[in-house]
């Protein structure tokens, strides 16, 4: 089950606004657990919003808000929070802690208005049509993550190369934020089974010496994905 542990009290689609009567399209899905619950990311993908939404921005009415961009290119909006986890720029897990459910912004109780928008940009991916603008979340979901399941197998190094940095799991792969290095010329090349892919050609392993880590892995690399 996608949301497991919630109880979903109002689904992705038309519907009679609970505030102001009249028939909306409601661009999300609403969920509840508990008030000051914590509520975990349903995919991995970089932040690129945590904080309270204003007017304008396409996250106003919102409350507090995280917005994860996934590998996809999809914006995932998880609004209404009490308050935020998650900070702006960095790489989340699936199931890593994002914020806290709460009653922010314009709601009548405390709940979780999951969303996931077509696109990024301009103003998180907001349109005026939100029937055009958004994906049911149930079936992404499950889409997103059986088609992860069925390409990522294993990540092979070839042993021709040597000095591949390894980043932590909760920051940007780029240089400067590596926490070691992986040599698989000293070992006649290296291989790992792929537990997650938190942005395109960017990969989650499970190293010995460095736990699990992120690699940056694109096909110009030499890295191999059987």
């Amino acid at each position: 089950m996608v949301f497991k542990g919630y109880r979903i009290s109002s689904s992705y689609g038309w519907r009679l606004d609970p505030i102001r009567g009249g028939r909306e399209f409601h661009s999300g899905i609403d969920l509840v657990k508990a008030d000051r619950e914590p509520i975990f990311a349903f995919t991995d993908g970089t932040v690129l919003f945590a904080g309270m939404g204003r007017s304008g921005t396409g996250l106003g009415g919102y409350g507090n808000v995280v917005v994860v961009k996934d590998r996809n290119g999809c914006a995932h909006l998880y609004a209404h929070l009490a308050r935020t986890k998650a900070i702006k720029g960095t790489f989340i897990n699936k199931d890593q802690i994002i914020g806290y459910q709460g009653a922010t912004g314009r709601v009548t109780g405390s709940h979780l208005h999951y969303e996931i928008r077509k696109k990024t940009t301009p103003s998180y991916g907001w349109r005026a049509n939100h029937e055009q603008s958004t994906l049911p979340p149930i079936h992404y979901l499950q889409s997103y993550h059986q088609s992860k399941t069925r390409v990522l197998q294993k990540l092979i190094l070839p042993k021709t190369s040597s000095s591949w940095r390894v980043y932590p799991t909760n920051k940007r792969p780029v240089k400067g934020n590596e926490i070691g290095f992986l040599n698989p010329k000293k070992f006649g090349g290296l291989e790992y089974e792929i537990i997650g892919e938190p942005q395109k050609d960017v990969y989650t392993i499970q190293t010995a010496h460095f736990g699990k880590v992120n690699i940056y892995a694109s096909s110009g690399t030499g890295a191999k994905i059987k």
